[in-house]
C-alpha cells in the first residue's frame, strides 16, 4: 500500500507497509501500536536519520518497575 494512500484514524498499525526499514522493523517487534500519522513518520525515516525517545536507558545495569509503565 503506498504511503500516501494509507489512512491512520489512531488505529493500530501492525497492517501498514513501510517503505522505511527502520519502521518495518520496529512493527514486526511489536514496539509500534498506534500512531497519529504513520505515513508522515515513514517519509521522515526515508528522509533523513530520526532521534527516538525510547524512556530507559540501555547502559544501565538493570531496569526497574517505572521503566515499564
Amino acid at each position: 500500500m503506498p504511503v500516501e494512500d494509507f489512512e491512520n484514524d489512531g488505529q493500530s498499525v501492525v497492517n501498514y507497509k513501510a517503505r522505511s526499514a527502520a519502521l518495518r522493523t520496529l512493527i514486526e517487534r511489536g514496539y509500534v501500536e498506534q500512531c497519529s500519522d504513520i505515513a508522515a513518520l515513514d517519509r521522515a525515516l526515508c528522509e533523513k536519520p530520526v532521534t527516538f525517545y525510547v524512556g530507559i536507558d540501555p547502559t544501565a545495569p538493570s531496569l526497574h518497575a517505572g521503566h515499564l509503565v
